[in-house]
């Protein structure tokens, strides 16, 4: 990982290729069945109001359902229809 990130992240692409490369070597590849499904993102926006920063999105939709990096330190919440400001 120290080699992946030498000279830093200069983009959004190299940091969403890091995370998939991490993904790979902490547990297994990502799949398109690891990520929340954007009608999913859309009702949560709905509900709060607003959208979410755009990082935020993409990562829901890479990642978002796979719990063995999406839920240990720092967890990301889930969306759900039942979210209340």
């Amino acid at each position: 990982m120290a080699q992946a990130l030498d000279g830093g992240v200069p983009d959004r692409e190299r940091a969403w290729a890091f995370i998939r490369g991490f993904a790979a070597a902490w547990d297994e590849p990502l799949t398109e069945d690891d990520g929340t499904p954007a009608a999913e993102l859309a009702r949560a926006e709905a509900t709060l109001g607003c959208s979410l920063p755009t990082a935020l999105r993409e990562v829901y939709m890479l990642l978002g359902l796979r719990s063995s990096l999406a839920a240990n330190q720092d967890p990301l919440l889930f969306p759900r229809r039942d979210l209340r400001a």
